[in-house]
């Protein structure tokens, strides 16, 4: 079991705590080995679309895909076109378009067909 936990919206600190928290309440509770929080800050941060393509491949590279479960864990501002990633000066939205497409691309799994 893995889990990736993003912090996204950097001006505010309390996605930096729901995203630390809920990882470590996954992991608590069904056994998690890697855990992978990251979160943005004013000033800077690594909670970027790059950067959870990458957490998402690294997760996806030491998983066993017949008996593996990831967790992703988003917290951030949203809205219909999205979620708000913000750090530093940085301003992205993570779209429902991006999300599952990044998975797709950097996981082992093709996106939900809709």
């Amino acid at each position: 079991m893995s889990v990736v936990s993003f912090g996204l919206f950097g001006d505010q600190g309390v996605f930096r705590s729901e995203a630390t928290g809920a990882a470590r309440v996954v992991a608590d509770r069904f056994g998690g080995a890697a855990i992978n929080v990251q979160y943005n800050s004013k000033k800077s941060g690594g909670a970027k679309i790059e950067g959870l393509a990458m957490s998402l491949q690294a997760a996806a590279n030491g998983m066993d895909a017949n008996n593996d479960i990831l967790f992703l864990i988003l917290t951030s501002h949203g809205s219909r076109a999205g979620l708000a990633v913000k750090a530093g000066r940085l301003t992205q939205t993570l779209t429902p378009s991006i999300s599952p497409t990044c998975a797709a691309q950097y996981g082992r799994y093709p996106p939900a067909q809709t």
